[in-house]
């Protein structure tokens, strides 16, 4: 199995590929930034576009994992998020492994900001300590709103992999539909910069005092099916 094929492999895994669209199966290298890597994937039909980040992150899994599970601070690294909350509405079922959240995309105009309400469930393969992310949208009415354009589908994914006592293999994925046209420079501006960008501020979050000192991964659902090494 060459690189190409294996990085196509993990991100069917960490995503599950939306069902309607069929996506063509050549990543795309799009840049580099000390060390971390970003791709794109483009469906050949609708024209959206998958974005791909892979780099080491110096921090333990349980560190990275606390960041992420820091949700109203997603704002402070994830390229145009404005706002990120969790959501405790009754019509939601929330664990801590598996709970809700809202959030809001900026965009420039003249495109409408985008909003999701999502769910975000983490797994962990207990035999290799990897930790697992899985966000997806779903239908809600939550604080929907005429000002924004809800998202029809999104997903994003992370798998922290331990690489060492004090770092952490991330590959980041978000693939979706952004809710009607959006005009070209906006697009390529997420596409060149989320993956990269995405891992660039978990560098720096991951140096900040509220995490680094997290030595237990909190996770502890079993990851149901694991992927078969081609």
């Amino acid at each position: 199995m060459n690189c190409r094929q294996g990085v196509f492999i993990v991100v069917l895994i960490i995503m599950g590929l939306l069902s309607s669209v069929a996506w063509s199966q050549e990543w795309e290298k799009i840049g580099e930034s000390d060390g971390i890597i970003g791709y794109t994937l483009t469906d050949s039909e609708s024209k959206h576009q998958a974005v791909m980040g892979v780099g080491m992150v110096d921090a333990p899994v349980a560190v990275v994992e606390a960041v992420l599970r820091d949700v109203p601070a997603l704002t402070e690294f994830i390229l145009s998020c404005k706002e990120s909350a969790f959501v405790t509405a009754p019509e939601f079922e929330n664990t801590a492994d598996s709970f809700h959240t809202y959030m809001v995309n900026n965009v420039p105009f003249p495109a409408k900001d985008r909003d999701a309400v999502n769910l975000t469930e983490y797994t962990i393969d207990q035999t290799t300590g990897t930790v697992y992310v899985d966000i997806n949208g779903v239908k809600s009415d939550y604080k929907l709103s005429k000002d924004m354009v809800r998202l029809p589908a999104i997903k994003v994914g992370y798998i922290l992999t331990p690489r060492g006592p004090d770092q952490t293999e991330v590959i980041y994925t978000t693939a979706g539909d952004p809710g009607g046209a959006i005009p070209g420079f906006i697009s390529d501006m997420f596409t060149k910069n989320l993956g990269i960008k995405t891992i660039e501020g978990l560098r720096k979050m991951v140096r900040k005092d509220k995490y680094r000192d997290c030595r237990t991964v909190i996770t502890t659902t079993p990851r149901e099916s694991l992927p078969k090494e081609q």
